[in-house]
């Protein structure tokens, strides 16, 4: 599913950030960046989405093959320190 996603229009990928934000399918984010953008950390999206950490290490995984292979992918690695917490 997410190797189609990645490959999806970019208007297709908005609806479903759309769906998935009403259906409550994401977890709140754990900090934000300083131009706003929600950060999730990978355990939680995970736990929310009732698959393991490991599930969720398998995909970042597959994105870094598949960004090694040339696709784009939306997954982002974060420098902590960037990240402004919740309070």
């Amino acid at each position: 599913m997410f190797a189609m996603l990645r490959q999806a229009p970019d208007w297709f990928q908005d609806e479903m950030c759309a769906v998935f934000s009403e259906m409550r399918a994401l977890p709140a984010a754990s900090g934000y960046l300083e131009d706003g953008s929600p950060v999730y950390r990978l355990e939680d999206v995970a736990a929310k989405l009732g698959a393991s950490q490991e599930e969720g290490r398998d995909i970042l995984q597959q994105a870094a093959e598949d960004e090694v292979d040339g696709l784009q992918v939306d997954i982002v690695r974060i420098d902590p320190g960037t990240v402004h917490r919740k309070q």
